[in-house]
């Protein structure tokens, strides 16, 4: 904005050049770019006066990013995106990060608790945005699946349960996975010989420690009856 005045003939009425452009009444020109730029001003007769100004304090240019990193754990129950980022002009406005489309937040922090690419946006003081895409793909957040229980009689006093179970894509079985008494004990191997009658309580868990559980009833072990040794009232004597 140019403010000035002539004492004798008075301004013109197209009074204002900027940066050697056309003559215009208009005493203001708007500008994109830092520079100077020159300003000239004439009157009624056409004497001219001139003057430059230096503009510096545009800033059109995004932030930068320097990394988004997230825990990188083979496999992990929820992981953290972090992001370094800085701004040489403006500088980083206060609420700078969104992750995902989110709100804006102070915080360059994000808790994701599922696989996916997630969008992260930094933006300064004047409102440039810089984006960048970062894909998670180690959280494992999905229990086990037990397949299938079976029974296999050994003679008729005991019963094999066996389970057969995975973990899909996820963080895999754990080493000790199997429990038959609703996870009080565990073992490596996916069977259990039991002599009992009744429900047995089945949990199988992967390496982050989630479960799944199935009931199995047991009800086919017959106990073989003890001989009675015991006196049946004979009498052998004579």
């Amino acid at each position: 904005t140019v403010v000035s005045s002539d004492g004798e003939s008075g301004l013109h009425q197209t009074a204002y050049s900027f940066n050697n452009g056309a003559w215009s009444s208009s005493n203001q020109l708007t500008v994109t770019e830092n520079g100077t730029y020159q300003v000239r001003v004439r009157d009624a007769v056409g004497n001219e006066a001139t003057k430059s100004i230096t503009v510096s304090n545009i800033d059109r240019t995004v932030p930068t990013i320097h990394s988004v990193t997230g825990n990188e754990e083979k496999f992990c129950l929820e992981n953290e995106i972090e992001v370094v980022a800085s701004d040489s002009g403006s500088g980083l406005h206060k609420q700078a990060y969104s992750f995902n489309n989110g709100v804006w937040t102070e915080s360059n922090k994000f808790i994701v608790k599922e696989n996916g690419t997630y969008v992260v946006r930094v933006r300064d003081v004047v409102g440039n945005i810089a984006e960048q895409s970062t894909k998670i793909s180690n959280v494992d957040n999905t229990p086990p699946v037990i397949k299938s229980v079976s029974q296999l009689p050994i003679g008729n006093e005991k019963v094999r349960i066996s389970v057969s179970a995975n973990d899909g894509d996820g963080s895999g079985l754990s080493k000790e996975a199997y429990s038959f008494d609703n996870g009080e004990t565990w073992q490596e191997d996916n069977f259990k010989d039991v002599d009992k009658n009744g429900d047995y309580e089945i949990v199988v868990r992967d390496n982050m420690g989630l479960t799944a559980k199935k009931s199995e009833a047991v009800s086919s072990i017959v106990k073989k009856e003890e001989p009675d040794n015991g006196d049946n009232g004979g009498d052998s004597g004579g």
